[in-house]
């Protein structure tokens, strides 16, 4: 594997459905349920967005179903929980859960768009590189200062 962390929606059926999946650099997977009564966070740094066009295509017109198609990969995550913020985080900021407040969403439905949209620009941010990523809840948000 490329030394990378791919972290995606997972929409397979099973236990795992509507979780976020993290692939380690080892090739482990680990899931983080964005609905659990704790909140978490996933904290993604220094990531791009990937983008299969040609399978998000097919979905979008119709010819194929749910297929991995789309990731964000970066060089470090973290997954932040509310007791981190109660009990933990001595001094480290990236220990802090983040909020929303400025930060953008980025989406991605390939049924709707084929690509990875900017939410307040509504561009096309395929393969765009970021330094700070979060998620909340089941959405994925670019960190503002």
């Amino acid at each position: 594997m490329s030394g990378k962390y791919k972290i995606r929606f997972h929409l397979g059926r099973g236990e795992n459905f509507q979780h976020w999946q993290i692939i380690k650099p080892c090739g482990t997977r680990e899931f983080v349920n964005p609905h659990s009564d704790h909140e978490y966070q996933i904290k993604m740094f220094n990531c791009r967005l990937v983008n299969r066009t040609s399978t998000a295509k097919k979905i979008h017109d119709g010819e194929c179903n749910k297929t991995v198609c789309s990731w964000i990969e970066c060089s470090s995550m973290k997954v932040i929980g509310v007791m981190s913020n109660l009990f933990g985080g001595k001094g480290d900021p990236t220990d802090d859960l983040y909020e929303i407040g400025n930060s953008v969403e980025l989406r991605y439905n390939p049924r709707k768009n084929p690509f990875w949209v900017h939410s307040a620009t509504l561009s096309n941010v395929d393969g765009h590189t970021f330094r700070h990523l979060f998620t909340k809840g089941n959405k994925v948000y670019v960190k503002e200062k």
